[in-house]
This record gives structure tokens, C-alpha cells and sequence, in this order.
């Protein structure tokens, strides 16, 4: 390792393990402050990180920078918090259809960019533990430590890597692997991942997937996903699909995976308030109590008050009063999703200077309440 890698490495300090073992550490950047996953890896492709450092992919951990030296790769790339599917599946016991089927899409959103590159990239090992389920950035596919260049001439793969009840036959020698390889490991993963009761269609899906011969499964994760689309969309409506919504919110995965045979997104939900919106009974109460409460003070109780003591309130500032409380939690609430949009980016990541874009946000809110007071209070009199 030279003295410029040595001097690039040095403003990674490590802080935690994540996975000693494997060689994984959770390292902080001595100027910037911010948090990394720092990866030793004895057994990598170099090209395919080069890939994936300079061509961003969304649903994955960007790459920062890569030292190569004394026959080890070091790779710094993103902290994605959240847990684990395998660990959201060992206490939930299994996800329902509809939640498999959503990660499943966005997974095959970051295999079709995979194989779009040329030659494509095989990642080899999609299995639950590999899929973060993360509140700030949805689903996230893990480690490319086992992935590889599709080189056509090869009549099967060089180095066995892979992991028993996912790798396809192909990774153990019958062949080489393909793009249809990583298609066999998602329907490995999405068969792991449901819970026992799914539908035949469904069913058929994850079969067709997990086909011993290449040829028989998918020929791509687009085709995969349009099969999964329609599958979704005749189970939920009983129709094929004219338009797929694909704005997946997973903060339910996360915290509170709903049972089967609850209704995922109601639509008028979206338009509660934040606390009202909860699937929680004492927090919707507690919520609705407080936003009722609020609107009572500013608008009944304190004008009365005023009318007694013959120092009026206003409509103009009732309306400013119950606004500058109320716009502020709706904003940091994220209701309509106006949170995740001043802070993420298009591709789920966090914004940089996001408190700054937060807090303009708010504070030009705050002008428009005061201006919208003023204009109620000159139309009044």
C-alpha cells in the first residue's frame, strides 16, 4: 500500500465491528463526521465495485472509494441502517404475498441494472440476509463480494461462490453463471421470505424461478418483474394491471408488518394527519384528541375568552395560531410524503445538507401562514 491509499484510508477510523470475522467495520470520517461500512475482502472482483463506485445504483449501498493492496480489496461504501429480512422473518414468522412481492420488484429493479452493464454483473448470493429493509431508504440489496463479469466463454464457473439453499446448480459447477442465475436466487429468497399461505399464481412464479435448467426460468428481471406485476395486480383487483404504482413505502416492514389479511394502504389514509394515520389505537386517539383540542383553544375557546374580557381574538389570528403548530408537525410528520421529498434524494438516498433543506422548508411555510394572516385579517374587516 503506497502513502497516498495509506494517507486515504487513515481518514476512515473505525469505530465499531460490524463483522470482524468477515472483515466488515463501521468506520467514521474524521473531517466529515459521517458514518461508513469499511469491507477487507480476500475474495473480489475489483471491476465489478469500479462498476458499481462510478454508476450509482438505487436499492444499493453506493461505493466510495476502493484501495487495492497486498491482494485484499478495501471497500468504503454506505451505512444503510435498518434490520436485516432474515431478522424481520424470524419474528414475523414469514411476510404476506403482497410485502414479497414489492421486494421482490425492487430487487429486480437493481438486477436489471446489473445485467444491463456490459459484460453484466452476476451477483450470485440474493438471500435474505443480503436485503436491508431500511425506513430512510426501502429495500436495499447487499454485498457483491460473490459477484462476477459474465464472460459468455466460459462453459462454467471458475470459483464456487455462493450460498447452500440459494446458489443455483450453475455455481456448483454445472455450468457458468448468468443472469439467470441471480433469478434463481431471488426465487430461492422469495420462497424463504412468504409465509405459508400464498397463492397458486404466486406459487407458479417462485417455481418457474427456481427451475434446475437455466433455460426454463426467467430470461431477464424485467420479465420476472412484469410476471410479478400481474400476479400482484389480479390478486388485488382481479384484473390485469394498466398502470403499476411503483412508490413502495416500507416504515410498515420495518415497524409494524400488518397481518395478511389487513388492507396494506387504504387509500383515504394518506390524507390523516400524522398520529391519526397510525395503526396504533392509543396514538390515533391520542392524536385525534390533541388536533381536536388545538382547533377547539384557537378557534372557540380563546375568541370567547376575548369576547369577555373585550380584548378580541381574531379569525386572522386564530387561523395563524392553530397554523404555526399544526404545519410544522404535518411537514416533520412527512404527511404526503412532503419529509422524505425535502430530504432524500430521487434514488432513496439522504440528502446531504438535508436539516438546511428541512429547515427553509419550514421556515418558508411559516411566512406563508403569517401572510396568509395578514390576508384574512384585511379581508374581515
Amino acid at each position: 500500500m503506497d502513502y497516498e491509499d495509506r494517507l486515504r484510508l487513515s481518514y476512515y477510523k473505525e469505530i465499531s465491528d460490524i463483522n470482524r470475522e468477515h472483515g466488515v467495520f463501521l468506520v467514521k470520517h474524521t473531517e466529515s463526521g459521517e458514518i461508513f461500512v469499511k469491507k477487507v475482502l480476500d475474495h473480489f472482483n475489483i471491476n465489478v465495485y469500479q462498476k458499481i463506485m462510478e454508476q450509482p445504483i438505487r436499492h444499493m449501498p453506493r461505493v466510495y472509494d476502493l484501495i487495492e493492496a497486498d491482494g485484499k480489496l478495501i471497500v468504503i461504501e454506505e451505512y444503510v441502517s435498518g434490520n436485516d429480512l432474515d431478522e424481520i422473518c424470524r419474528k414475523k414468522g414469514g411476510l404476506p404475498e403482497y410485502q414479497v412481492m414489492d421486494i421482490a420488484l425492487d430487487i429486480c429493479d437493481v438486477l436489471s441494472r446489473l445485467h444491463s452493464f456490459e459484460p453484466p454483473v452476476i451477483h450470485r448470493d440474493i438471500k435474505p440476509s443480503n436485503v436491508k429493509i431500511s425506513p430512510a431508504a426501502g429495500v436495499v440489496l447487499l454485498d457483491l463480494d460473490a459477484a462476477k463479469l459474465d464472460k459468455r466463454d466460459k462453459a462454467v464457473d471458475t470459483e464456487l461462490l455462493g450460498t447452500h439453499g440459494y446458489a443455483a446448480p450453475e455455481q456448483y459447477g454445472f455450468g457458468a453463471s448468468t443472469v439467470r442465475t441471480d433469478i434463481y436466487g431471488l426465487g430461492k429468497l422469495m420462497e424463504a421470505v412468504a409465509s405459508a399461505d400464498i397463492s397458486e399464481s404466486f406459487q407458479h412464479i417462485i417455481e418457474k424461478c427456481t427451475m434446475l435448467n437455466p433455460e426454463d426460468r426467467y430470461a431477464s428481471a424485467n420479465e420476472l418483474a412484469g410476471a410479478i406485476r400481474f400476479c400482484k395486480s389480479v390478486s388485488q383487483t382481479g384484473k390485469a394491471p394498466e398502470r403499476v404504482n411503483t412508490d413502495r413505502q416500507w416504515q410498515t416492514v420495518y415497524n409494524d408488518i400488518p397481518e395478511e389479511n389487513e388492507d396494506p394502504s387504504p387509500n383515504y389514509k394518506k390524507f390523516l394527519p400524522p398520529g391519526v394515520a397510525s395503526k396504533k389505537p392509543v396514538i390515533k386517539l391520542i392524536s385525534a384528541f390533541l388536533y381536536i383540542a388545538w382547533f377547539y383553544l384557537t378557534y372557540i375557546a380563546l375568541p370567547a375568552s376575548g369576547r369577555e374580557t373585550g380584548k378580541g381574538v381574531s379569525l386572522a389570528a386564530s387561523t395563524s395560531m392553530f397554523l404555526w403548530v399544526v404545519v410544522p408537525i404535518l411537514i416533520l410528520g412527512n404527511y404526503l410524503g412532503i419529509r422524505d421529498k425535502l430530504i432524500k434524494e430521487p434514488d432513496g438516498r439522504i440528502k446531504k445538507f438535508w436539516p438546511l433543506y428541512l429547515a427553509g422548508f419550514i421556515v418558508a411555510a411559516m411566512i406563508c401562514v403569517a401572510v396568509l394572516g395578514i390576508i384574512i385579517g384585511l379581508a374581515v374587516k
